[in-house]
């Protein structure tokens, strides 16, 4: 259960801030359609779960 307990290194805030960019502006601008966009900027708006996820994921495979 380690796994899950979410712990961001206090000097990592340029990540959150770049992921949150990315993910919202790829999400309004470089969606195929209206429905990708509206679903990738509720991804971006939940920080608690969505780049949470994917910060682990770099974890794991870097």
């Amino acid at each position: 259960m380690e796994w899950f307990a979410p712990r961001p290194h206090p000097d990592s805030n340029w990540f959150w801030v770049a992921a949150y960019v990315g993910f919202g502006l790829g999400g309004v601008y470089f969606a195929p359609s209206l429905h990708h966009a509206v679903a990738l900027s509720l991804v971006a708006v939940t920080p608690s779960f969505s780049v949470w996820v994917f910060y682990r994921y770099l974890q794991l495979i870097i």
